[in-house]
Formats: C-alpha cells, structure tokens, sequence
C-alpha cells in the first residue's frame, strides 16, 4: 500500500487492531475478526495479508512491515526484536498520526498562499490579455507604458515551440532548485530528525541496546549519515546527552528508559515541525500581498493614467 495515499487506512487499521488485542483477543483472532467482519474493504484486505504472512511463520515485525509498506519502517524486517505487539502496533500507529499532522499542518498553511498565488496569476492574465490591448488601442503608449508595450510584442512574437521550451527551461531551473535543497527543507522541518528519534525508540523500546540500534538504522539511507556521525561521537568517548544538548535538542529524562527518551524527543520533533511550517509561511504571507498589491497598483496605473491623459488634452 502506498503510504501517502493510505495513511488514513493504516491508521484506521491500528486502531482496530488494537481495540480488539485490548478487549483480550489474541493476534491471530482478532485479525480474522477484522477479515471477516470489517466493513471496509482496505482494511479486510490488510487483515488478510498480515494474517496470511503469520500463519506462514513470519514474525510479526516483518509481516506488518511487508504490509505495511511504508520507506521509514523498511529498516526493521529481519531485525531480532523481542516484539511485544500492542506496543510495537501502537508506537507504528503514533508514528503515522504524528507524520499525517506535519503534513496536514502544511497543507493547511499553505491553502492561503496558494489562494494569494492564483488570485496574483489571474490578475496578471486579466490585465495581459483583456486591459492592456484596449489601453494601447485607446492611446499611443509612453513612459512607462512603452516598456510594457516592447515586453508584450516580444513575447507575443514568440512562437507556440518558443513558450514551450521557456516553460520547460523555466520549469526544470525551479525543479533543479528544488531538488538540490529538498534535504535541507525536509531537516528544517524536522521531520527527518523527528522520524529518526522516533525509529531509535521504537527499536530500543524492543529489546535493542543503542549500538545495535544503530547498526540498524544505518542500513537506510535516510538514517545513515545521522546514525555516523552519533557513532563517531560515541566511539571517542563521547557523551549521548552531551552530543544532543550541544544541537539544542533537549535530552535530559530520569528515571525513563532509553527508548522512551528516544520517543520523548521525537514527539517534541514533530510538534517543533509543525510550528515551523506555521511560522515559515506566516512569513510568505506578507510577501505575497505585496505582490498582489503591485499587481493591483499596475492595473490601476494602466487605467486611470491614459484616462488622466486624455482629459489633459481637452
């Protein structure tokens, strides 16, 4: 299942799941309960496939894995946990909850801005293709107006191959741009760094100590450079606590257990996440109404100023 668009149905999965394990079911009965009583067809279909694979002699890890299909996880199968499954189900189910509300925090955040951005592109096309060509009609262009004019005759005489590769050109700057700065842009929302905390105190919480944990998640490329640097700074004599205070991570917890710290902070990860998503496009915000506003002020300058002309000359 592809983990973007069945979220909601892995969630939704879990928390059945574990209803049923809570109320005193064992594994395998409550996964034939939810295969044959189900009324969603997704989640009759992952019951069916998680149960398969049991029956078949997998571990429980590794067949919700396999099921599960989901990249941040895939570093777990064949890995020897001691996995107690409420626990292990229920750190999943909050991972997922947590990564849904990052996203959905930047999806509602960025409705506004998008809404900004259409409004501006509809404006502009508005005065490209419906004002201006009256205005020039009206008056012979000066100024101002005369560099707007030679601007929309040499696009105009573009040809329809010529926009095509601009687009393209123009396309594949932005998508470059993108891609070069997409890691930074995942770590300054902390989601990389929230997710790998997370899987530390997932796998630790299962009977791991910290150096096989780490071995583990340097198998995946999204942990490995993280999880080097850390070994580097442990093999030296260095200090956990020490090593994550000096980043600002906030690392201190008596009296819990080491995963339990590791998912303390990866909580607090997330919701740093989700605040900066919040304050980053609070700062796009005002960008884009002033953009809108200059888009507004050209439109009146393009129309009252011929008009002021004209009546000049009367």
């Amino acid at each position: 299942m592809n983990f973007w668009l069945g979220v909601f149905t892995l969630i939704a999965f879990c928390d059945r799941l574990l209803a049923l394990l809570d109320s005193g079911h064992s594994l395998q009965v409550a996964l034939m309960l939810m295969k044959t009583s189900d009324k969603r067809s997704s989640i009759r279909h992952l019951s069916s496939q998680l149960l398969e694979k049991l029956l078949s002699g997998e571990h429980f890890q590794d067949a919700l894995v396999d099921v599960f299909n989901v990249p941040s996880l895939l570093f777990m199968k064949g890995l020897d946990l001691s996995v107690q499954p409420v626990l292990f189900l229920r750190h999943i189910r909050d991972f997922l909850d947590m990564r849904r509300h990052v996203f959905r925090t930047v999806i509602k955040s960025s409705v506004y801005p998008l809404f900004l951005i259409v409004s501006c592109c509809a404006v502009l096309s508005l005065v490209w293709f419906v004002f201006l060509p009256q205005i020039f009609q009206l008056s012979t262009p000066s100024g101002f107006l005369a560099w707007i004019l030679v601007i929309k005759t040499r696009v105009e005489a573009l040809g329809f191959s010529d926009l095509v590769v601009l687009v393209l050109c123009v396309g594949l700057l932005v998508w470059r741009v993108i891609g070069r700065n997409f890691g930074r842009i995942r770590s300054f929302l902390s989601v990389e760094l929230g997710t790998f905390f997370w899987m530390l105190g997932i796998v630790c919480s299962q009977g791991l100590s910290l150096n096989q944990a780490l071995v583990a998640l340097s198998r995946h490329s999204l942990f490995s450079n993280r999880v080097d640097l850390l070994r580097r700074h442990l093999y030296s004599g260095g200090d956990l606590e020490a090593y994550y205070v000096s980043q600002g991570i906030e690392f201190r917890f008596n009296g819990a257990t080491l995963g339990e710290r590791f998912l303390s902070v990866g909580q607090r990860e997330f919701d740093r996440a989700k605040r900066r998503v919040i304050s980053m496009l609070a700062l796009v915000q005002p960008v884009l109404l002033i953009i809108v506003g200059c888009v507004v002020f050209c439109m009146v300058y393009l129309l009252f100023v011929p008009m002021l002309t004209a009546f000049k000359g009367i």
